[in-house]
């Protein structure tokens, strides 16, 4: 998948932004803590495959087990956003280290 792929389909999932959602500190002794990210994302993204976007040009199509060093390294650019591709779930990640997710029947 390319980055123009995954712009299109980001644009799509993302038309708005969570809405009320509970967020969690990702953040231990200033850097982003793999276990609570993994934790986050395994709560409200099934499968193994993931979105991960910050922008049209920083974009990836990842594993699960890649997940984390994408979203660590984009979190630079600013927000990070996290989806499957069957869009049953997403997660966003501020760059101040904090995060939420929802399940897209949660809607």
């Amino acid at each position: 998948m390319n980055n123009r792929e995954i712009t299109s389909l980001m644009h799509r999932l993302f038309y708005g932004d969570l809405g009320p959602a509970d967020y969690v500190h990702f953040m231990v002794d200033e850097k982003l803590d793999r276990i609570r990210v993994n934790s986050l994302l395994g709560r409200f993204i099934p499968g193994d495959e993931f979105l991960i976007y910050a922008n049209s040009s920083h974009c990836a199509l990842s594993s699960r087990s890649g997940a984390f060093e994408h979203s660590d390294r984009l979190m630079q650019l600013g927000r990070v956003k996290i989806a499957d591709p069957r869009f049953e779930g997403r997660v966003i990640i501020e760059p101040s280290g904090v995060g939420a997710g929802q399940r897209v029947t949660d809607r």
